[in-house]
């Protein structure tokens, strides 16, 4: 009977010590889901942009494109997450080199940087290509623009799209409040715009980073895309 009774108090002091080890496991899974909960709402995409929803479609020639407002233009309106000819973002100096989402929702940039439906296509004249990424998350896709504060004078950027390789080359960068939607705007030259959340881990500013646009050149198999 004794032993008997050893082995119950044995059983219960396994179980009550697996119980207590369980805890702190518990608790990881928890934080890294509160974790993975903050990278979905934590967006870094400007907080007032208009829905483009039954908005026209901008068909005009370039040389007409409004310079005070926003608009869809009609190339933008046709890239789709689908689209054959995926459009690239390619920052050597961060190694970086992801496609570019439609798009700024939380579920886009899940799985990249996104394009803002006011943005225009890469090319010549003026025109902003604005592209959205998380900064201060806790996987890959959170952390891609982490390290865009450290992009400086000299340092190239690069879009690929259509068998075409644009490369930009480092202008400025602003610290604007998260309603300035002025930064989607044209700018007077063909630049991309590289937007985040600001200071680091935080969400009550935008960084944006912009490159003008240096040259424009056909995409090989062992093209380099060099840092600087």
């Amino acid at each position: 009977m004794k032993q008997k009774k050893s082995v119950l108090d044995w059983l219960r002091i396994i179980f009550i010590i697996g119980i207590i080890m369980m805890i702190p496991v518990c608790i990881y899974e928890a934080y890294k889901y509160k974790q993975a909960l903050d990278d979905y709402n934590n967006v870094p995409a400007l907080t007032n942009v208009p829905s483009t929803k039954g908005m026209p479609i901008n068909r005009d020639k370039q040389e007409n494109w409004p310079k005070d407002q926003l608009f869809v233009e009609s190339n933008r309106a046709a890239y789709t997450n689908s689209s054959k000819d995926a459009l690239r973002l390619i920052i050597p100096k961060l190694n970086l080199n992801e496609r570019v989402m439609d798009g700024t929702s939380p579920a886009c940039l899940k799985y990249g940087p996104g394009l803002f439906e006011y943005a225009q296509m890469p090319g010549e004249g003026d025109r902003n290509v604005s592209i959205a990424g998380h900064r201060a998350g806790h996987s890959k896709y959170y952390n891609l623009f982490r390290n865009i504060h450290t992009i400086k004078d000299g340092d190239l950027i690069y879009l690929t799209y259509k068998g075409l390789v644009y490369c930009y080359k480092y202008k400025e960068t602003v610290i604007v409040k998260p309603t300035d939607t002025s930064v989607l705007l044209l700018q007077g030259y063909s630049c991309l715009s590289l937007i985040s959340c600001n200071p680091l881990g935080r969400n009550y500013e935008r960084i944006v980073v912009r490159s003008e646009l240096l040259r424009i050149e056909k995409q090989t198999k062992h093209y380099e895309f060099a840092a600087r």
